[in-house]
This record gives structure tokens, C-alpha cells and sequence, in this order.
């Protein structure tokens, strides 16, 4: 039986039987790295590797309030540290909140800290939320996106699915 790439990975999933076993790894930074930002070369480059790529739907960007700000800095020579320790303040209406991470070797972000980023939680020495006294300030980096955001975020993810049922592929969102 012949089978697209997402009926195969249906099926799978399924426990039903198939052609083959699909082979899909989603090399996060091996083959994604050298197509930054260009998800449609990244799955190609998939596909001549004869594997099973899964198309990947946009997250909704993060909204924050216009009146927060920041502030970075980098303290080396921390006591009781190898690495030295990025901290970011994020001044909000709601108060401020205040994170600290660990600049390991492989640390992505220079002297940032991203919001949400997978680094930062084995890294963290402070973390973002702390306890009840951060609810507030919060509530000022996580608002609900914006009417345009929702229509670009809607347009992109048309585009992906389009472009995934021409190929015969699955669709993942996270």
C-alpha cells in the first residue's frame, strides 16, 4: 500500500499497520539551524532525506504590555559560581520581576534571557515567578494577543496546512 508521509503517521499513532515504520526526528538543531526562520526549507531538506517530516504550526508570539521595560546585566565572578549570571528586571505596572540565570557554555542567548526559552529553566538560579508577590507583574508580560497578531498567526498557519496537504504530510502544533 502506498501512503502519504501523514497517512503513515497516523496510523502509527494509531498502532495500526503501515508501510513502514515512519522515521521522523525533528532535528531541533542539527538540520533546523541551517534554515533559520524558513520552515518550508527545513521540511524539504526532510523529505531528500527520505524522512517523514512533520510540518510545525507557529506558536502565538508572547504579548506584553507597552509599559514594561527592562533592564539586563551580567555579574561575573559570582560567589559560589563557574559561570558567571545574567539578570534581567522586568519593570511592569503590575511591579517588577526579577530573574537570574547561569550563562552556561552552551547558553543560546548571549547576555539575554529570553522569556520563554527551554535554556532557561536548568539554568535558573531565580526564576521568573518566585511566588505570589510576581502574580501581578505577570499578568503584564502574558496578555492576550493582539486582533492583528490572532489574523497574521490565522494567515500563517493556512499557509503551513496548505502546504502540507500538497506534500502529504502531518501538521503538529504545540
Amino acid at each position: 500500500m502506498e501512503l502519504t508521509s501523514r497517512e503513515r503517521m497516523l496510523l502509527t499513532m494509531e498502532y495500526r499497520e503501515t508501510d513502514y515504520i515512519p522515521c521522523c526526528f525533528m532535528m531541533f538543531h542539527g538540520l533546523r539551524d541551517r534554515f533559520p526562520n524558513d520552515q518550508k526549507k527545513f521540511v524539504e531538506a526532510q523529505l531528500a532525506l527520505g524522512l517523514d517530516a512533520v510540518v510545525e504550526l507557529p506558536e502565538l508570539p508572547i504579548t506584553v504590555h507597552p509599559d514594561v521595560s527592562t533592564r539586563t546585566w551580567l555579574e561575573k565572578n559570582a560567589p559560589g559560581e563557574i559561570f558567571s549570571l545574567i539578570h534581567k528586571e522586568y519593570n511592569t505596572p503590575g511591579g517588577t520581576m526579577h530573574t537570574v540565570v547561569r550563562q552556561t557554555e552552551d547558553w543560546p542567548h548571549g547576555d539575554d534571557i529570553e522569556f520563554y526559552s527551554d535554556f532557561n529553566v536548568p539554568r535558573s538560579k531565580r526564576y521568573h515567578v518566585n511566588g505570589r508577590m510576581d502574580l501581578k507583574a505577570l499578568r503584564y508580560m502574558l496578555m492576550p494577543p493582539t486582533r492583528a497578531e490572532v489574523k497574521e498567526y490565522r494567515e500563517q498557519c493556512a499557509a503551513l496546512k496548505k502546504y502540507a496537504q500538497e506534500k502529504g504530510l502531518a501538521v503538529r502544533g504545540v
